[in-house]
């Protein structure tokens, strides 16, 4: 993939349009490129996010994307859009909905179950779900409610989802994970914090141990 340094100069030669101009919009995706705000592999803004965001008509968003790809930069990709990274001579196609879903969620419960996630610290964003598994919006979305479902994580009203404890993990339930398990809001400890994971995730007569403070605070 030709360097972006130069690619840059290259788009800003002889430019003077306005913030609408497509050689503008594509200067600016191209130094976030440059600043690894998208990486490899990472979707580009659509057609209709380009639109929303600039201010812009359909033509001229359409015209950015494309001087992206003219310049060797991103690659389409069925089922997601524009990526970035070199265009190759196929175009790539995603794996289905259902099994990026389950990639995810495998992948996540395993960085739990092997420590690389801490028990109450935050899983995953949408944000960083979107850029590692290409996932869209209501996917990542998704992704997070089957692992609160489950019971490997937990959310909290405006704080986000958070690793369940290695002593509430799902496979040592005693009564199973109930399926209307709620929304958690946040408490002033830990053990007030398990006390609700415990009667929602399969754990009757539990006892929290003392002093534990609350990370989320």
């Amino acid at each position: 993939m030709q360097g972006t340094g130069s690619v840059l100069a290259d788009v800003s030669c002889g430019v003077a349009g306005t913030s609408g101009d497509f050689r503008d919009i594509a200067k600016l995706l191209i130094e976030r490129i440059d600043h690894g705000d998208l990486p490899e592999g990472a979707r580009i803004p659509t057609v209709r996010e380009l639109m929303r965001d600039h201010s812009v008509r359909k033509g001229t968003a359409v015209r950015a994307q494309r001087e992206l790809r003219s310049l060797g930069l991103i690659r389409a990709v069925i089922g997601l859009g524009y990526v970035v990274g070199a265009p190759s001579d196929e175009v790539q196609s995603l794996p289905s909905v259902a099994n990026q879903k389950k990639n995810a969620v495998d992948s996540i419960i395993g960085r739990i179950q092997r420590g690389e996630i801490a028990p109450h610290t935050r899983v995953a964003t949408l944000k960083s779900l979107r850029t590692e598994f290409g996932a869209s919006y209501e996917t990542a979305r998704s992704i997070l409610m089957r692992l609160h479902f489950s019971g490997w994580a937990y959310m909290l009203i405006n704080w986000g989802t958070f690793a369940v404890p290695p002593h509430f993990w799902p496979t040592k339930s005693i009564t199973g994970v109930r399926r209307e398990l709620p929304y958690f809001i946040n408490s002033d400890s830990i053990p007030d914090l398990e006390m609700q994971l415990a009667v929602h995730l399969g754990f009757p007569g539990w006892e929290p141990p003392e002093g534990c403070a609350n990370p989320h605070q």
